[in-house]
């Protein structure tokens, strides 16, 4: 049975490039365009090996090469030009292609974008932040999968690119400079004989700057035919963590909701390697940035009306997360017109990251304005204490605007909105202009400058955290849980310190030693570490507790973050009991409480599920009245 090229150009080459032929007997030669290319590729299919066992016939063409600039040369591009780097008659199949390029711009990854056209159509099939095409979106990092990579010089791909008639690949430079160096050189298939109705390479970038807890990221929306063949991830976490990566991928075909999967699971499970398909290019727990990539070669998705893929934030972490995919895929055409990237300035890796708790500009509350003045009345969580912290946006020329608390005497600040190197809207460092006790739920600003008031990019009321440094641990009691994720047994047991948690007390445990508490101290952060004072196993629990001394019976409110489940008593009453894992410490949970006049007990039990075994405790406190301790008096 003769073999006839390309099928539908389904999947990308690795190694010899190619994909699996359709053969004539499948029925697709002379198809309508709303027909479905149909294959099922095979692990010999996908390297080529079906076709380098045999002898070349007439319907493989001939192999070229092309190159840009052409003469060789520097291919220097000026500032807002775009370069045709492959303009190519078809019929053909692109098989390898490789990108050299140098630009002064620290962020010519996003702002430098590739385009893709085939046969002919005037709105492309690729339109992608260069960077971002090769699983580069925040900075330039050599790494190597199959379908394509980065090298130290530049980046290429062995993703095949059909075409029936005509191709071209254009380059534009947005950077707002020269781009120093640009050569493309490609490896093509001409003349080939293409199985009807060809699916052609599509690929798209979709960014959602702050997406919150239970939000969804769309990756892909896509109508038609054909096969997903691919996903990449750049995203980075405002409070410069990771757990906004603990939500799930959700998968629609034709209308068919597919079983979820968790996003770390969905590109490698987190951990930092480039696998041949799946991989981690970048992992920052530090600035809370992850670079990943997923491909669905040797396992691609077929869909025949339609496909979506979300990537959601899980439900219980609060932090913001700037979310920037490219999803790949090949159809039939017609294709649905592709979004239109942002402005270049909007498609930069922020350098400042205003904090997920802070009031964004389209957020903040106008109280009132004058003569080149502007208040702000900006809401507070709880009575406490904060440090008001202004992030100012970059507005070269403009005058600096002044910025104060509005209250009789407080201290007014100058925000430089002209720092050197600084693009019009950057968002700047944070400010801290005051720090103020809030007793009731909000804190008036007052900004003034001449000619008239720009507001800034945002506003953060950051807390003044007084943590719980000194603590008793005592402990690992076990629990009988069948499911190391279950907390139910642990904190269902109940154990001598919630009978008698007198910090001298010993206990006998089931194995059938003695434990007594022990002194525990918080590091600088305020964090307590069960981990560093008894051996971790995901099915043990622990306690703590600590004093609070209070100057008056008075209503209080504690403010607890704890990376595992946890049970809370306040003098012995039972106050709070959470039964799932925490995303980050973060993310502090409000206890309202009573706090009699002196000393006053805190008892947690922790569970251990494997998620660090670490706790924060705290209580709001406004003009600094309470103090905490491990041993009373």
């Amino acid at each position: 049975m003769r073999q006839r090229g390309l099928p539908v150009a389904l999947l990308a080459l690795a190694v010899t490039g190619g994909c699996a032929q359709i053969r004539d007997s499948i029925g697709l030669s002379g198809a309508g365009p709303d027909s479905m290319p149909v294959e099922a590729p095979t692990a010999s299919a996908f390297l080529g090996i079906d076709r380098i066992l045999r002898a070349p016939e007439a319907a493989d063409g001939r192999f070229e090469r092309v190159s840009f600039p052409d003469p060789p040369g520097s291919g220097r591009l000026l500032s807002g030009d775009s370069a045709i780097v492959l303009d190519v008659a078809g019929p053909g199949v692109v098989r390898r292609i490789r990108i050299i390029l140098a630009s002064r711009d620290p962020h010519y990854l996003r702002r430098i974008a590739l385009r893709m056209y085939w046969d002919g159509e005037e709105d492309p099939s690729v339109d992608v932040p260069l960077g971002d095409f090769f699983g580069n979106g925040f900075d330039h990092r050599p790494y190597s999968a199959l379908p394509m990579g980065a090298s130290n010089e530049g980046f290429y791909s062995y993703l095949a690119l059909p075409f029936l008639r005509h191709a071209r690949i254009v380059i534009a430079n947005d950077t707002g400079i020269a781009v120093d160096l640009l050569r493309l050189d490609a490896d093509m298939q001409l003349g080939i004989e293409l199985a009807v109705p060809v699916a052609t390479f599509h690929a798209e970038w979709r960014r959602n700057l702050r997406v919150r807890a239970d939000q969804r990221h769309s990756v892909a929306d896509i109508e038609g035919a054909g096969w997903f063949v691919g996903t990449t991830l750049n995203a980075q976490g405002y409070d410069s963590t990771l757990a906004f990566l603990g939500g799930e991928e959700h998968l629609r075909i034709d209308g068919r909701t597919i079983r979820h999967t968790k996003t770390p699971n969905y590109v490698s499970n987190g951990e930092a390697f480039a696998g041949a398909f799946h991989g981690v290019v970048l992992r920052d727990d530090q600035r809370g940035r992850i670079a990943a990539y997923r491909w669905h070669l040797p396992d691609p998705i077929p869909f025949h009306s339609s496909l979506r893929l979300d990537l959601e934030r899980p439900s219980t972490d609060r932090e913001a997360a700037d979310f920037a995919t490219v999803a790949y895929w090949y159809q039939t055409e017609p294709h649905r017109p592709l979004r239109p990237l942002p402005s270049p300035g909007e498609r930069k890796v922020p350098k400042v990251l205003i904090p997920s708790a802070a009031v964004y500009r389209d957020d903040l509350d106008l109280a009132g304005t004058g003569a080149g003045t502007v208040r702000l009345k900006i809401p507070a969580p709880r009575p406490d204490r904060y440090e008001v912290v202004v992030y100012p946006e970059a507005s070269p020329g403009s005058a600096s605007p002044t910025v104060g608390v509005r209250e009789q005497g407080r201290p007014k600040h100058t925000l430089d909105v002209n720092p050197p190197g600084a693009e019009p809207g950057d968002v700047l460092p944070g400010v801290v202009v005051d720090t103020v006790a809030v007793a009731g739920h909000s804190v008036e600003l007052e900004l003034a400058a001449q000619g008239g008031v720009a507001l800034p990019a945002g506003i953060h009321l950051r807390p003044v955290r007084s943590w719980t440094k000194e603590w008793w641990v005592v402990g690992p009691w076990p629990s009988d849980a069948s499911n190391e994720t279950d907390p139910s047994p642990a904190l269902d047991s109940v154990w001598g310190p919630e009978l008698d948690p007198d910090p001298f007390q010993i206990y006998r445990l089931p194995t059938g030693r003695f434990a007594g508490w022990q002194a525990a101290d918080a590091d600088t952060l305020g964090i307590l570490s069960l981990g560093a004072h008894f051996s971790t196993g995901d099915k043990v629990s622990a306690y703590a507790q600590a004093f609070v001394r209070s100057p008056d019976d008075r209503p209080a409110t504690l403010l607890i973050a704890a990376t595992e489940p946890y049970q809370l008593w306040v003098n012995g009453q039972p106050t709070l009991e959470q039964r799932v894992r925490n995303a980050a410490l973060a993310n502090e949970e409000e206890v309202p409480t009573f706090l009699r006049t002196g000393w006053n007990q805190v008892l947690i039990k922790l569970t251990d599920v494997g998620k660090g075994w670490r706790l924060t405790l705290r209580v709001a406190d406004p003009r600094r009245e309470h103090r905490w301790a491990r041993n009373p008096g």
